[in-house]
């Protein structure tokens, strides 16, 4: 697959939620998670599918992994964080032009949630909290 290719739908984006974007205890996310940082044109996460494992929990070990620790993380990941778990064919239906995409980068999984850069503030944050109640699975980001 190529940079900028769409994810299937039946596929699965892992997004990380650090813990200032949780709530009651790091078991709920805020819509928070599922906005644009200003510099950036698309949230990121990790293609789960792309390590062709039987299940989530053990893509879930190779994203870990990937990402790498301690001193060598591509991005810090807090031990209350979680990785947020949505459906691809799901996450298309927030909003319009909202896709999830093959995203060249750091890691080999990167994906993409992209469309929403597009989207003024106010229907930003109306996909975001689409989204986040689309969550279909939540991970720890450090395993433990």
């Amino acid at each position: 697959m190529r940079d900028g290719d769409p994810l299937p739908d039946s596929d699965h984006v892992a997004t990380y939620c650090s813990p200032g974007k949780l709530a009651d205890g790091g078991r709920r996310l805020t819509f928070q998670v599922f906005m644009l940082r200003p510099s950036d044109d698309h949230v990121s996460g990790h293609w789960l599918e792309f390590f062709g494992r039987a299940t989530m929990a053990e893509a879930m070990e190779d994203i870990r992994r990937e990402a790498g620790s301690g001193t060598e993380t591509v991005y810090q990941r807090s031990r209350n964080g979680q990785y947020a778990v949505l459906n691809v064919g799901e996450a298309r239906t927030a909003g319009p032009n909202v896709s999830v995409r093959k995203i060249d980068g750091e890691y080999e999984s990167h994906a993409g949630i992209c469309g929403l850069e597009q989207l003024a503030e106010e229907d930003q944050q109306e996909v975001a909290r689409v989204l986040s109640g689309l969550v279909a699975e939540m991970f720890p980001a450090v395993e433990e």
